[in-house]
């Protein structure tokens, strides 16, 4: 007859992971639990910002309804105190209010103080204030291109660069509607 051979088999990784499991089992327990907490704490703290920034585009926005009238312009404007990480958009807003009351020389001010995402509104609206623009500089790459464009188009005297601006602007963008206002006064 045939023996069976007691076969022991021996898997040291599984005993060493028990014996690790045993001997730091508080220590892993909690470890766990300080980075659970830590993972909580960062994402309550990352909202807690949001809503810190949400709620101070909130009282921004309420400062700028309350405005009625061109005497409580400065106090809205002072907002860039308070909120320094508004003050672009504050001074954005302030000039554009300057240019709702025709005071021109205080909507120069506080739009050029404008920087960042809001230059080019700022730098736009500025160009009905004075001839200083250089519209070429927002031509090619500029966020409200067609705009300038048209700007350009209309600003120029020179006939040869006018035909040149135009069929760029056609070419660029040509689903503009601002492209039927050029046809219906008779600039092609």
């Amino acid at each position: 007859m045939a023996k069976k051979k007691n076969v022991v088999i021996e898997d040291n990784r599984v005993d060493k992971l028990e014996n690790l499991l045993q001997n730091y089992f508080k220590q892993i327990i909690i470890g766990v639990g300080v980075l659970i907490v830590l993972v909580v704490v960062a994402y309550l703290g990352f909202n807690s910002y949001k809503g810190a920034k949400s709620k101070d585009a909130g009282n921004i926005a309420v400062a700028a309804l309350n405005v009625a009238s061109l005497e409580d312009i400065p106090e809205f404007a002072s907002l860039v105190n308070i909120y320094p990480s508004f003050s672009d958009y504050i001074n954005l807003s302030t000039g554009f209010m300057y240019f709702s009351e025709d005071d021109m020389d205080n909507a120069s001010l506080y739009l050029s103080k404008v920087s960042g995402n809001y230059e080019e509104i700022a730098v736009y609206v500025s160009s009905d204030l004075s001839n200083d623009v250089d519209y070429s500089r927002y031509l090619a790459d500029g966020n409200l291109s067609s705009l300038w464009y048209y700007k350009s188009i209309l600003a120029t005297d020179n006939a040869t660069t006018r035909s040149s601006l135009v069929a760029d602007f056609k070419g660029k963008h040509p689903e503009s509607m601002l492209l039927s206002l050029l046809a219906s006064w008779g600039i092609n």
